[in-house]
């Protein structure tokens, strides 16, 4: 009875093994992580979650990082193309779901391609990154993956991560990366922001963006034109359009009044003060945006 008990206990690890060769021969993966933040810094009791998606292909050693609200957005904008064919519509702008992290981030080798919108505009540059980390002897299991764990500064935080060479990619949430496993737990030493990894799936294809509409300038420029909209966010809105979140335009029959100009300026500096607890403190972006909102 015992020999019996060791075959089948033999013949159940062989299973797992052969499933797990299985699923990493894979080439193309999807990780799902869940970020829990502070969105705005003199608010540390107020806490935010958000779903974050990882793809990555493993032959061609490319990943992309976005939120889960621009499938979700996609949706949503399908279905006000196909209400735009019939006479009268109705608009919910807060139909539209918003993340803390709203670029599409793109990664190859050490090189990130950081796709943005400005004001209904498209734009994309590059960034090299190389995270420098330090390796720890410390072990935790996140999900069912053995991790072990490194120390990094970067965005002027201190970031601890867990990783696994169970899942063996150099990848990681946001522009995290370079270790020599996947990255599943990661977290501030301040505790403002924590990325943990709470699925993994095999995908046929990633996620299709339509990055040919992307204009490509450096990061120089992009500040600037960043710089130039905090200064007057409701530039296109002067001009009749109304521009969601992820750079969806509507154009307003008749245009606005001034009172709701002004009423969509103060909205958007509250909502951008709300968030304003920047995930790299010490970036030009961030530098700037805090400088101009405190300055109103």
């Amino acid at each position: 009875m015992e020999k019996k008990n060791t075959s089948i206990s033999k013949a159940f690890i062989l299973l797992i093994l052969a499933f797990h060769c299985s699923f990493l021969q894979a080439q193309k993966f999807r990780f799902y992580y869940e970020l829990k933040l502070i969105p705005n810094s003199s608010q540390s009791d107020i806490k935010k979650r958000d779903i974050y998606i990882l793809d990555h292909d493993t032959k061609t050693n490319e990943s992309l990082f976005y939120s889960s609200n621009y499938l979700k957005n996609d949706s949503l904008k399908k279905k006000i193309s196909s209400l735009m064919k019939v006479s009268s519509m109705n608009v919910n702008m807060s139909d539209f779901k918003t993340s803390f992290i709203k670029e599409i981030i793109t990664k190859k080798n050490n090189i990130y391609n950081i796709h943005s919108t400005i004001d209904g505009d498209f734009y994309t540059y590059q960034q090299e990154i190389k995270n420098n980390w330090k390796l720890e002897t410390e072990n935790v299991e996140v999900l069912e993956y053995n991790c072990k764990s490194a120390d990094i500064s970067f965005g002027g935080r201190n970031w601890k991560a867990y990783f696994t060479n169970d899942l063996p990619f150099n990848i990681g949430p946001y522009k995290f990366g370079d270790l020599p496993g996947l990255i599943t737990k990661l977290y501030d030493t301040d505790k403002n922001f924590e990325f943990n990894l709470i699925g993994v799936s095999k995908i046929e294809e990633l996620t299709k963006f339509n990055f040919s509409k992307y204009i490509k300038i450096n990061e120089d420029q992009y500040i600037k034109l960043y710089e130039s909209y905090l200064k007057d966010p409701v530039k296109s809105m002067k001009q009749g359009t109304i521009i969601t979140g992820d750079g969806t335009k509507f154009v307003m029959t008749g245009g606005f009044s001034k009172s709701e100009i002004e009423n969509e300026k103060k909205e958007i500096y509250s909502r951008l003060s709300k968030d304003n607890n920047c995930l790299e403190k010490d970036s030009r972006k961030c530098k700037i945006q805090n400088s101009i909102l405190n300055s109103k």
